[in-house]
């Protein structure tokens, strides 16, 4: 028999009012989805304790991967699953979010239970990893190569890891790639892994996977793949990556660079200010440095332009992001 204490007796109550008041996938006010839009773009840079007041506006509202990823922001500060971070992983759980259900794996099931709601189509609950791998194989028989990437990371079955990757999944594809190039499976034909490995890459690259992009504009680096690290670099910025963009704002504000990109400092000023503009506490006066040695070099006018370049920059393309994965340690 489970014994439930005070504490867990009343997040019950407070789960429940809530499960009870939200609907599964929750409408947003205009002021919740910009809380939550600031709230990804600091979690995506790694702030994740300012991030922390901008993702519960949105997970109140019953946002679903705002109450997961706050949720792993509670966890992460005190590097284990407490009573409050707990709770948020529940109510993200109890919107079938596979990812909450796998952080709830060794939690015991005393507060479920009491709620019968841990698996809304069953009414006896058999623990989360049931029900997160019946969520997962529901998804993954419709095609969702999330599904087939998240049963790999339940299952620990390569199968499921190369089905995501067929299925189209940039996150699977990128570590089948890191697997195969770390020694998985065995390749009779010499090379052959390598370009196994490089395909697969190549592919999570070419799916917009942050991650796939950085790594592949290192290998090609190595390689002495000027053309081809130019074209990733500059891609890898379009979607977001912070790195490719401070090499890439680097390299057209010297021509004196390896990469020989042509001098252009109103691209290069309107870079450095979008990445100066994402306050990064351990680098801003780095940055903002930068600016004014730039603007040394420039006119006026140019100084106004890139200002109206960074702003059309960050409207058109992704937010600057360090690409955190979504389920981790």
């Amino acid at each position: 028999m489970y014994i439930i204490s005070n504490m867990k007796i009343l997040l019950a109550c407070f789960v429940a009012g809530i499960l009870f008041g939200q609907s599964a996938l929750a409408d947003l006010t205009p002021e919740q989805a910009v809380a939550k839009e600031r709230g990804l773009f600091l979690y995506n840079l790694r702030r994740t304790t300012e991030s922390a007041p901008f993702l519960k506006v949105a997970a109140e509202a019953g946002d679903r991967e705002s109450q997961y990823l706050l949720g792993e922001v509670l966890r992460q500060q005190t590097t284990f699953l407490d009573d409050l971070s707990q709770t948020w992983f529940e109510l993200a759980a109890h919107q079938n979010d596979v990812y909450a259900m796998m952080r709830l794996f060794k939690v015991d099931d005393a507060l479920c239970k009491p709620l019968n709601k841990c698996y809304p189509e069953s009414n006896e609950f058999q623990g989360w990893r049931v029900a997160a791998k019946r969520v997962a194989e529901s998804r993954a028989a419709k095609g969702d190569g999330e599904a087939m990437y998240q049963l790999f990371l339940m299952s620990g079955e390569y199968d499921w890891l190369i089905k995501s990757a067929e299925a189209g999944f940039g996150q699977g594809q990128y570590w089948l790639s890191v697997e195969y190039r770390q020694g998985w499976d065995v390749f009779v034909v010499p090379g052959r892994r390598i370009k196994t490995a490089d395909k697969w890459l190549l592919a999570a690259a070419n799916s917009e996977y942050g991650p796939a992009m950085d790594e592949l504009r290192s290998i090609l680096a190595e390689r002495g793949d000027v053309r081809g690290n130019v074209y990733w670099t500059e891609r890898a910025a379009k979607a977001g990556s912070l790195n490719a963009m401070i090499n890439y704002a680097a390299w057209i504000a010297d021509t004196s660079d390896y990469f020989r990109f042509p001098l252009d400092l109103v691209k290069a000023y309107g870079l450095t200010l979008t990445i100066v503009q994402a306050e990064l506490p351990s680098s801003v006066s780095y940055y903002e440095r930068k600016l004014k040695r730039l603007r040394k070099k420039m006119t006026p006018d140019q100084v106004e332009a890139a200002v109206y370049f960074a702003e059309y920059w960050k409207k058109t393309y992704a937010p600057l992001s360090e690409f955190p994965v979504k389920y981790g340690l």
